[in-house]
């Protein structure tokens, strides 16, 4: 979604890179998409949450008083240590960074308004705000985005996968939003026990469905493998008719699988 609305900024104005995974001082850090423009630049913390949250100072809380990170915690650091990339490249440079919150289904209570949070009903107006300003790209500018993706780690650091095999993994759905196993089932809508968040049944299988693939590229995904390591599905007609709806059927009978 975000993408969407930023692809429609006018190219002669602005320069859009995305998911930049940096380093300054060994240290790592990632912006989800840097606009490069006349006068301030705009890293961008892009968010995905769904449900009802609430504020307290410099605290995020579900609603059942769960605490998660702190997306504006994130755009500080991010922020601190983006000015010294800048800094060792010899470069002075205006930044303003914001945390999007994308998905529709996405509540914040008690946030002040002077925060540098945007909700799903103000990105549209705030992308054409944005189109509006005045803006002439130069050699430097094209010349700073050359140099940040220069600087770009094409692979995290932090990605250090162990060995592992479909036997040795727990198995059973986990939240989207806080990766609990606390899964209560239901028959159109799971929902989390312990954040209070809600996914579609579909939805949750069709996940389940990609850890899989990411897992194991080589697994032939099967009614009977989705439904061994969903858990708390408890209808393998369910899962069928999922597969079925989204993806193609290979084989009959006992040897059925799909891609």
């Amino acid at each position: 979604m975000f993408d969407q609305l930023s692809d429609g900024l006018d190219p002669k104005k602005f320069l859009i890179l995305n998911d930049l995974r940096l380093e300054t001082n060994s240290t790592n850090f990632q912006i989800d998409s840097f606009i490069i423009c006349q006068g301030t630049h705009f890293p961008c913390e892009i968010k995905n949450y769904e449900g009802d949250y609430y504020y307290k100072p410099d605290q995020f809380f579900t609603m059942n008083h769960t605490e998660i990170p702190n997306p504006l915690d994130q755009i500080k650091r991010s922020d601190t240590l983006l000015r010294q990339v800048f800094q060792k490249k010899k470069y002075s440079i205006t930044i303003k960074s914001n945390v999007f919150f994308v998905n529709s289904a996405f509540t914040l209570y008690q946030a002040p308004l002077e925060k540098p949070i945007l909700y799903p009903t103000q990105l549209i107006r705030y992308f054409e705000e944005l189109n509006a300003r005045p803006s002439i790209l130069n050699d430097n500018h094209y010349k700073l985005a050359d140099e940040l993706v220069k600087e770009h780690k094409p692979s995290s650091p932090y990605t250090r996968v162990p060995s592992y095999t479909y036997e040795n993994l727990k198995k059973g759905l986990i939240c989207g939003s806080c990766y609990s196993y606390e899964i209560l089932p239901g028959e159109n809508v799971l929902i989390c026990n312990t954040c209070g968040g809600e996914e579609k049944v579909e939805d949750a299988i069709l996940r389940s469905v990609r850890e899989l693939q990411l897992l194991f590229p080589d697994i032939k995904i099967t009614t009977n493998l989705v439904f061994d390591w969903c858990k708390v599905i408890g209808s393998r007609k369910q899962i069928r008719r999922v597969l079925k709806k989204n993806y193609t059927k290979i084989g009959n009978r006992h040897c059925t699988y799909y891609i």
